[in-house]
């Protein structure tokens, strides 16, 4: 119990007109509410000096760094352009073929080199030959492979023939399609085809192949 006075810690002198036992507790609680006021300046001070001695204090965290390389294709473009090689029958990709249609188309054979110089990843180009010499695309270095031949040293488009190339950085992979012989039509006669012991022929035209019956 504080050592205070009564009379400085109750709000009325009560000794005698109550139950000793509510003075004894009256005396309690004023004594607790004078050890919190006497407290709080005593703390103040404490937060102030606390304070005082914080502001201004610089903490220096070391973070480690990290870094990340993106690559991204030099000439986006590209994509969706069209490289007409027409007449030309030899020619080399490069960087500006990403994304691009390449098409070529001459009676001669063409040859067509696959640069891996200069050349980021990813990188793709499409090659289609229109003309009726063979196109031969063969890669400056590594292989290139497609649908029935692995790690081959070139590939060879025929007349109708195109093909999406993909690089992965060493090597060339080829996804073949065929373009519809439009206009194409020819005539095959043969011994072998017989209907009720006679010769035909047949015809194509126009991708649709007939068979003709002809007397002998």
């Amino acid at each position: 119990m504080s050592s205070n006075p009564i009379k400085f810690r109750l709000p009325l002198n009560i000794e005698g007109k109550a139950d000793p036992q509510v003075v004894e507790a009256m005396q309690w609680h004023d004594d607790a509410i004078n050890d919190l006021q006497q407290a709080i300046p005593s703390l103040k001070a404490q937060i102030d000096a606390k304070t005082t001695t914080t502001t201004g204090t610089t903490t220096t965290q070391a973070v480690a760094s990290a870094s990340q390389t993106v690559v991204i294709p030099a000439a986006p473009s590209t994509i969706g352009t069209v490289n007409n090689q027409t007449g030309n029958v030899a020619y080399v990709t490069g960087q500006g073929d990403y994304g691009a249609l390449i098409i070529v188309d001459d009676a001669s054979p063409v040859a067509v080199t696959l640069s891996t110089a200069a050349i980021t990843t990813p990188f793709f180009v499409t090659a289609i030959n229109y003309g009726a010499g063979l196109a031969t695309l063969t890669p400056a270095t590594g292989t290139i492979s497609y649908p029935g031949s692995l790690a081959a040293g070139a590939l060879a488009l025929a007349q109708g023939v195109g093909a999406a190339i993909y690089y992965d950085g060493s090597l060339f992979w080829a996804i073949l399609f065929p373009a519809p012989l439009i206009g194409f039509s020819g005539t095959i006669t043969t011994a072998k085809l017989t209907v009720g012991g006679t010769n035909g022929s047949m015809t194509f035209v126009n991708g649709i192949l007939t068979a003709q019956v002809a007397a002998t």
